[in-house]
């Protein structure tokens, strides 16, 4: 195999490292490079102006700061590893909800998952909207789906493209919980996963609805299909976690 040099990296002139292929990103190069979410991932590229001053069109994928790498590096392993998918999967359960019931957790070893799956917003939505992406959608039979969005340096979009009302953190507990309740599916859990240290306000959003089913009643007014029963469940079904950040220093 061909070693890293210099030519498998730019630097950008805001001094961050973007690799010209995933084959040499450190995050990547040990993945499944050919499964099909990854393709279509690795197919968003950006321009990077470089520190010599050229222009030069990359994967978003391939950035040093890519919060798609760390999720790549983290959970594709579980495609291939079913040992290590339910260790790591029960782990990241009960860490976010430590009273989740034990039959769902019993799930976890053969949890289906996706990445960035496209997911339609709810019909009796006022505000037509395109379709949502979170990072990661794992379906446990009928008992439960799990969605994760994950961050690194970017932050919960306040507002949406199409309502500046309507901020990422609801907008994935109000897809998910429409979709579990249009498949009858027991119920969604909805996880704000932050890699690093950094203080973004990915916290502070969990917070907002987290154990506060009124606020999510009065983000969510147009559904009707959720009684007074399912907005508690839904209010009980929203954490943050906290994971390092996978690149080495």
């Amino acid at each position: 195999p061909r070693r890293p040099d210099m030519d498998d990296f730019v630097v950008s002139v805001s001094g961050v490292k973007v690799w010209t292929r995933p084959e040499a990103h450190p995050l990547l190069k040990d993945g499944d490079l050919k499964h099909p979410a990854f393709l279509d991932k690795a197919a968003e590229t950006y321009s990077v102006r470089t520190r010599d001053g050229s222009v030069k069109v990359l994967r978003k994928i391939c950035s040093q700061n890519s919060e798609d790498a760390c999720t790549w590096f983290y959970f594709s392993p579980w495609l291939r590893d079913n040992k290590k998918r339910r260790r790591e999967l029960q782990s990241l359960l009960k860490e976010a909800f430590p009273s989740i019931d034990k039959k769902i957790l019993n799930r976890a070893g053969d949890a289906e998952i996706s990445f960035w799956p496209k997911l339609r917003s709810p019909p009796s939505r006022p505000i037509p909207e395109g379709e949502s992406e979170p990072d990661i959608l794992i379906k446990l039979g009928n008992l439960a789906w799990v969605i994760v969005e994950a961050k690194k340096n970017a932050r919960i979009e306040p507002n949406t493209t199409h309502d500046p009302r309507r901020d990422q953190l609801i907008r994935a507990i109000d897809v998910g919980s429409w979709h579990t309740c249009s498949k009858k599916v027991g119920q969604v859990y909805v996880i704000a996963l932050q890699y690093g240290v950094g203080h973004r306000n990915v916290e502070e959003f969990v917070r907002r609805y987290a154990g506060k089913p009124d606020a999510i009643k009065e983000a969510l007014p147009y559904r009707t299909d959720l009684n007074k029963k399912g907005f508690e469940q839904l209010s009980h079904s929203v954490a943050f976690v906290r994971w390092p950040d996978p690149f080495p220093k």
